[in-house]
């Protein structure tokens, strides 16, 4: 059972000091609607000239494309694009995290041989056990583990 908060009943009175308040500037219609004019102009000849950019005839900008064939993804990916890793989901006790590989452990190796697991020492075990270990906060602090008789010293009003 959960108990939905109804966010549109609370009312918050911000105080503001004198500093704060200040008049708006005034808005340049004019200089708004010159703006935007221009942009359209330059939009609409974009569309009419798609070819104006500087090209040579021996086809070496085709060549040398923005554009490459990404092999982990399968696709091609334009270069200036962030290329987004396949990223496992995680389910723990305080929700879903997305988990990526480490980008710093793949250039450590040079591709040599793989890296011997470093041993932990107690103080580090501990601390990692600690970690992801179920976090008790407010009402679950407590283990439930007897619940027998724990109404038995309520007050029952007829």
């Amino acid at each position: 059972f959960k108990q939905l908060q109804d966010f549109r009943k609370i009312k918050v009175g911000i105080e503001f000091e004198a500093d704060d308040v200040r008049e708006l500037d005034k808005i340049d219609v004019e200089l708004l609607e010159k703006q935007k004019a221009e942009r359209l102009e330059r939009k609409k000849q974009r569309l009419q000239n798609p070819d104006d950019e500087e090209e040579s005839s021996d086809g070496a900008s085709e060549f040398y494309s923005e554009d490459e064939y990404v092999e982990d993804l399968g696709r091609v990916v334009h270069k200036k694009a962030n290329i987004k890793r396949k990223a496992s989901v995680a389910i723990t006790a305080s929700g879903k995290f997305k988990v990526e590989p480490d980008v710093g452990e793949e250039s450590d190796n040079d591709g040599k041989q793989p890296a011997a697991k470093k041993r932990l020492t107690a103080k580090e075990k501990r601390a990692l056990e600690r970690s992801l270990k179920r976090k008790k906060i407010g009402t679950n602090f407590y283990e439930v583990s007897n619940v027998k008789n724990r109404n038995r010293n309520k007050k029952h009003e007829p």
